[in-house]
């Protein structure tokens, strides 16, 4: 917000100064041209309002109450979808939307409050549970608490090919240092098929996971060696 106010400000200070300092040139009986003090005006004053106009009045930002690490353009979205909510509380469209603009802002309480919202709107589906989880995983510093892991479990009961939740599994045991269980998930979406649509990127999960598990076994048999 700091930023946008002097920019703002800027904005308006340097043609008025430039205004100012034309018409005491003339004043004083000085030849000025007129037209670039003018023409900085006509440039920066729209410029002004469209930064105000985008960013929205300084009061209502900070009755928001945004967390101001998040960039303005996507404080703005969460901000207008939040006022769209209130305007049609319960509509599970706009609360997926809000939901996935609070995870992107890295507020996952909320995120995960709000997929929980929906569950209960929509029924027991997947890849809603998969959702929560995630938001809880994230939420939690990169950590499967028993609370995500049970959504988790819940998610492939119902759909057990199920790709987020199994890649969530594996991102969760890779991040704990599991690689063994992590790689055993990767595996199991390429033999499934169920991880067809992301096979690279899994590919290049599974070849980074196992040189961590030879540097780790190579690690192992070095110390065995010095300390026998």
């Amino acid at each position: 917000m700091t930023l946008l106010i002097v920019l703002i400000a800027i904005s308006l200070l340097v043609p008025a100064a430039l205004v100012f300092g034309h018409l005491r040139a003339s004043a004083g009986g000085e030849a000025t041209d007129a037209w670039l003090p003018i023409s900085l005006v006509c440039l920066l004053l729209p410029l002004a309002a469209a930064i105000y106009a985008g960013q929205g009045a300084f009061g209502q930002w900070q009755t928001a109450r945004v967390d101001e690490r998040i960039d303005y353009q996507l404080a703005g979205r969460i901000t207008e979808t939040r006022r769209e909510l209130e305007a049609r509380p319960g509509d599970v469209g706009v609360m997926r939307k809000l939901a996935g603009l609070y995870g992107e802002g890295s507020r996952y309480s909320e995120a995960a409050s709000l997929w929980q919202q929906v569950r209960l709107l929509e029924g027991e589906k997947s890849e809603l549970f998969t959702r929560e989880a995630e938001a809880l995983y994230y939420r939690d510093g990169r950590i499967l608490s028993q609370t995500s892991s049970g959504l988790i479990a819940r998610a492939l009961a119902i759909d057990p090919f199920d790709l987020q939740s199994r890649l969530l599994l594996a991102t969760a045991f890779y991040q704990a240092g599991a690689f063994s269980a992590a790689r055993g998930q990767w595996q199991w979406l390429l033999d499934s098929n169920a991880g067809e649509t992301r096979r690279e990127a899994i590919e290049r999960a599974i070849a980074r996971v196992d040189a961590r598990i030879e540097a780790r076994v190579e690690a192992r048999l070095k110390d065995n060696r010095v300390n026998p």
